[in-house]
């Protein structure tokens, strides 16, 4: 068994910080927030040079991202949060390198470089 932690535990002002922080505590396993490369914890979009930079990173220091943080209210009471929630999990999924379908989008890998969703059918 490997001792893994939440990296925003150790939020720094950089990325490479949070990261060092992390190793320099003994620990080489990860759940990844996106909120320690700047954007919300579920964000709408991820560039894919943003991803490679975050991959670079904790290669540079031997990292394991062993999860990605992605929680929201799945049973909130307005069905919109609901769908929005679900849409940007699915931009994290796509963004590790996965392949997400539901009923109502695909998400994938954009000419744009970056991670959205787009409708499906």
């Amino acid at each position: 068994m490997r001792v893994g932690i939440f990296a925003k535990t150790f939020a720094r002002s950089s990325l490479g910080e949070t990261f060092d922080a992390v190793r320099a505590n003994g620990i080489a396993c990860v759940q990844f927030n996106m909120s320690c490369a700047g954007l919300p914890t579920m964000p709408e979009e991820i560039f894919v040079e943003l991803a490679d930079r975050i991959r670079g990173e904790m290669d540079r220091r031997n990292l394991l991202m062993v999860a990605v943080s992605g929680s929201f209210n799945m049973i909130h009471p307005a069905r919109g949060r609901q769908r929005e929630g679900l849409q940007r999990l699915g931009i994290l999924a796509s963004a590790c390198g996965r392949r997400y379908v539901s009923d109502h989008a695909v998400y994938r890998h954009t000419r744009a470089r970056r991670y959205v969703a787009l409708p499906s059918g």
